[in-house]
């Protein structure tokens, strides 16, 4: 009877220590899981602020690729007031100011202050095509070298903001 007894309370002993160290094991695994829930949680907030910074260059890349297309627009404009083409010039100033807007409303990168360049830009437009519509088209060249003494100061608004936007600034 003691042997049996001592018999059963070995095996007690042995259940005993296999519960403790499937329980030992078990918390193992569990710190191991959580440690690499926390890894793989860095490496994802990681790869998002990466995903991010890339949109947000590829934003200002846009934004800058619009500008120089704009720039080329006003130099076109600046040669139909050059050929007194008066018609034509608001046609391609209302191009221009349309897309403008569109830049400085649809580009989230762009700054407040930059935004502020481009509808100065776009006022500067409104003006010149309201000084050809009040005219009835009856400009010389004097004022087509006015208005595009401006619009070349206005390219050179728009080359900086493009510039700032390729630095990240």
């Amino acid at each position: 009877l003691c042997r049996a007894g001592w018999g059963q309370r070995m095996l007690d002993d042995a259940g005993s220590i296999a519960s403790l160290a499937g329980l030992a094991v078990s918390l193992g695994g569990l710190a191991i899981a959580i440690w690499q829930i926390k890894k793989l949680r860095g490496e994802t907030r990681a790869a998002n602020e990466a995903a991010a910074e890339t949109r947000r260059a590829l934003q200002r890349e846009n934004a800058g690729i619009n500008l120089a297309r704009v720039s080329e627009r006003i130099e076109g404009l600046m040669e139909l007031h050059r050929r007194g083409e008066w018609g034509r010039a608001l046609d391609r100033s209302s191009d221009i100011r349309r897309l403008l807007i569109d830049i400085a409303s649809g580009h989230p990168e762009i700054s407040e202050e930059q935004q502020a360049v481009l509808f100065q830009v776009v006022e500067r437009l409104t003006r010149i095509g309201h000084a050809i519509e009040d005219s009835g088209g009856a400009l010389d060249s004097s004022d087509a070298a006015r208005f595009n003494r401006a619009l070349a100061e206005d390219q050179n608004s728009l080359a900086q903001i493009g510039s700032q936007l390729q630095q990240g600034t």
